[in-house]
């Protein structure tokens, strides 16, 4: 587990929304709703990706595809997380990212020390197929000192 006060957010999360997202299908269903959300209320959307190298290996493929190195990890999910992004139509919200390599739920429950709501998706992309929330969405909701919303995603 991460020390909160080695993770850090630039620009600072003062208030606004934060959305997780690991490239998952109901990542960016609660995407999609925090920028809607951030439209609506008229708040800055924060759009956290904590990741760290062995699961992006997987997503790129595993390591039968080849393994990266951390810089071309680090590339990649950048590149993943604003594709997504681009996606979600967020004109007319100002929309920060934040890509820190550390474990989720840390990075996540930091950026909620200060946030007014927390969005998360209902399952990420690993664990239990049947499970109805995930580790990291189940951790939040119980740790979070903000409101914490849970998107599920349509598939």
């Amino acid at each position: 587990m991460a020390r909160t006060e080695d993770i850090s957010f630039d620009p600072p999360i003062a208030g606004g929304i934060v959305v997780g997202h690991d490239g998952s299908t109901a990542a960016h269903a609660a995407m999609r709703w925090a920028v809607e959300e951030g439209r609506v209320r008229g708040q800055v959307v924060h759009v956290v990706r904590a990741w760290v190298l062995s699961g992006v290996i997987r997503d790129m493929g595993g390591v039968s595809a080849g393994v990266p190195s951390f810089d071309e990890a680090a590339v990649w999910v950048e590149e993943q997380l604003h594709e997504a992004l681009a996606t979600c139509q967020p004109e007319g919200v100002e929309v920060h990212t934040h890509v820190i390599h550390e474990a989720s739920t840390d990075v996540i429950l930091t950026a909620a020390a200060t946030a007014d709501m927390v969005v998360l998706g209902n399952r990420g992309r690993g664990g239990f197929a049947g499970a109805i929330i995930g580790s990291v969405a189940e951790n939040v909701v119980r740790h979070a000192p903000c409101t914490v919303v849970v998107v599920r995603s349509r598939t």
